[in-house]
C-alpha cells in the first residue's frame, strides 16, 4: 500500500489593484460565515474534501477545530449554487 501525500497551495495578492472582479452567475451566491461555528467548518472540510481525498485534518479534535475557526485570523466563505453548497474557502487575515 502506497503512502498518501498532501499538497497545500497558498495564493497571495500583493496589491488590491491586482484583483479583477468577475460577476457571479445568478444561480451562485457566496456568503461569509460571520458567526464562527467550528462544526460547520469541519462539515465543509469533510463534504468538499472527500472527493479530493483530503485527510490531513481528519484526526483534529473539536478543541483544535474550535481554536482555529474561532480565532480572529480566520474568515470563511461558502458558495451556494441554487441553494446547495458548491464549495468554500477560508482566508487567514
Amino acid at each position: 500500500m502506497g503512502s498518501t501525500h498532501y499538497k497545500t497551495t497558498f495564493l497571495e495578492m500583493h496589491s488590491p489593484s491586482a484583483q479583477k472582479p468577475v460577476p457571479l452567475p445568478a444561480e451562485l451566491t457566496v456568503v461569509e460565515c460571520e458567526e464562527p461555528q467550528y462544526q460547520f467548518n469541519r462539515f465543509l472540510y469533510n463534504l468538499v474534501g472527500a472527493e479530493w481525498q483530503w485527510g490531513d485534518l481528519d484526526d483534529w479534535s473539536d478543541e483544535q477545530w474550535r481554536e482555529v475557526v474561532e480565532s480572529n485570523s480566520l474568515r470563511t466563505w461558502v458558495a451556494y449554487y441554487r441553494g446547495s453548497i458548491a464549495g468554500y474557502y477560508e482566508l487567514y487575515v
